[in-house]
């Protein structure tokens, strides 16, 4: 439900007890607003059947592109910086990393 979040749309939060809306919604997570479904996407989620990026948490992701936290972002750009950090990591001789192959190819999770 954070998708709809938007200047003029708040979300009760039950578990919470408090209404979440763009204003304090940093307060509860650690990306901004307009990033929710991009970021559920990407995670994925066993309640709404989202399989998600395979090694892929909210924490790691987050960690691997800080502007998730502080602007709208789209998911070609997560792509294209997934790319420059994996090349980076090579050039320098470090082990690539799994979930940026993932996010490059689109390796997602299974749950069966």
């Amino acid at each position: 439900m954070c998708q709809l979040i938007s200047p003029d749309v708040r979300i009760y939060f039950l578990d919470k007890k408090k209404f979440v809306g763009n204003d304090n919604f940093s307060l509860y997570f650690c990306y901004h607003y307009e990033n929710a479904c991009l970021v559920k996407s990407m995670i994925g989620d066993n309640s709404d059947s989202i399989k998600g990026i395979k090694g892929l948490g909210e924490t790691t992701l987050v960690k691997l592109f800080p502007q998730l936290r502080e602007r709208k972002v789209l998911l070609n750009e997560i792509i294209e910086e997934a790319k420059k950090q994996q090349e980076e990591r090579l050039k320098l001789k470090k082990k690539p990393l799994m979930v940026l192959d993932n996010i490059i190819n689109g390796g997602y999770r299974d749950w069966e």
